[in-house]
């Protein structure tokens, strides 16, 4: 088993993306050092509450369907680097989500956690996979960081009150999904903070305001994984063979992906796709947007959860193709009566100073933009 839920995945096939145990740590001490800034908020307090659970608890994060916040209404973009005050506890509670499974197992003190204290532990959790992990160690810390760029974007759509929708009633369709773990484990991970004795020490004394972080990952209902990349080949055969049927994995191009799926929904093999998600897509794999949608209609039930997130690409000028991209989807959806919603996790003015000043995370791992949106089939296709 890998170090996060699924047993399928190899940390061998974490991407070709070369990052120094630094920059990793890097990372894991910025999202430390955010967690002490919300701990240490009285303002947001209920979002600390929301995730406390008692050890004998059968609550395990399953929140369900979220109230939408005032500052949502009649808003098509969120723009997060505004910091406007009515996101603030919907960015808090991502973030706390963001670090049950960055120091999963380990335990901390809310009364005296501080950022010097939050400082030792994203180093000790670092250290300890570098030391444990072997050569696979910068792989399954990158691994890491994927899943927690996807919790993020996942507990802001729901705290924006969009997506709602639990594990177990998924049918999901999975865009260049690569080894699939944003798709099966990140998204779909229930996230508590376990009060009671600590498992692992910070430091200070054992009191009742102990916390221990815990993730479970409950699974998909049932999951299409689509990447045409041959590397991914040998690894889709082994996920085929080991999934029971609940996985299956397509190494093959999108919409060849999508005439086989067709076919075996018309055949009752298959049931039609009630979430579709691509994240950090490449713009080159939607060339036709309005060919596209027709094509997606095909696989799917009557309604379904939209998720597409763009990252920097390898340049500018990749960066400004993804950031085309999201708004040609965005206005073709808009075009056809729905109502998409953009979230822009990136500040400046320039494509530049946008690829290069990410709100969270690493260059070379997060997401930048977001799109979803409730897609209706009838209004995307003629099927």
């Amino acid at each position: 088993m890998t170090e996060q839920g699924s047993d399928m995945f190899n940390p061998s096939f974490a991407g070709d993306v070369e990052l120094s145990s630094e920059k990793i740590f890097s990372c894991f001490n910025a999202e430390a050092l955010r967690f002490a800034e919300v701990i240490n908020a009285p303002e947001l307090s209920g979002a600390v509450t929301e995730y406390l659970r008692s050890a004998d608890s059968d609550d395990k994060g399953d929140r369900g369907k979220v109230r939408q916040p005032r500052g949502m209404k009649g808003r098509h973009v969120v723009d997060v680097g505004d910091y406007s005050s009515w996101l603030w506890e919907i960015l808090a509670s991502a973030q706390i989500a963001v670090c049950c499974d960055l120091f999963r197992d380990c335990s901390i003190s809310l009364e005296n956690i501080n950022q010097d204290e939050m400082g030792v532990l994203a180093r000790d959790v670092v250290n300890r996979f570098l030391n444990s992990a072997g050569h696979e160690a910068n792989n399954i810390l990158k691994i890491k960081l994927q899943v927690a760029d996807t919790v993020r974007i996942i507990q802001i759509l729901r705290k924006l009150g969009l997506y709602s929708r639990p594990a177990y009633s998924t049918k999901q369709l999975c865009m260049g999904a690569g080894l699939g773990i944003r798709d099966i484990d990140a998204m779909h991970v229930e996230l508590w903070l376990q009060q009671g004795a600590p498992n692992n020490l910070v430091s200070g004394c054992l009191t009742s305001r102990y916390v221990t972080f815990h993730t479970r990952f409950p699974g998909v209902g049932h999951a299409i994984l689509i990447d045409c990349a041959p590397a991914l080949a040998e690894l889709y055969e082994e996920i085929n063979s080991k999934s029971g049927g609940k996985v299956v994995a397509l190494n093959q191009d999108l919409f060849s992906a999508f005439s086989w799926m067709a076919g075996k929904i018309e055949s009752g093999q298959l049931e039609g796709r009630n979430v579709v998600v691509g994240y950090r897509i490449d713009h080159r794999m939607i060339p036709d947007v309005p060919e596209f949608f027709e094509k997606l209609s095909a696989v799917l039930g009557s309604t379904a959860d939209f998720i597409v997130s763009i990252g920097a690409g390898n340049n500018v000028d990749e960066f400004r193709g993804r950031t085309e991209k999201i708004r040609e989807i965005e206005g073709y959806l808009r075009k056809r009566g729905l109502d998409p919603v953009r979230i822009k996790l990136c500040r400046g003015e320039t494509l530049d100073e946008q690829r290069n000043n990410p709100l969270f995370g690493l260059l070379e791992i997060t997401s930048y933009e977001v799109l979803y949106c409730k897609l209706r089939r009838k209004k995307i296709g003629s099927h």
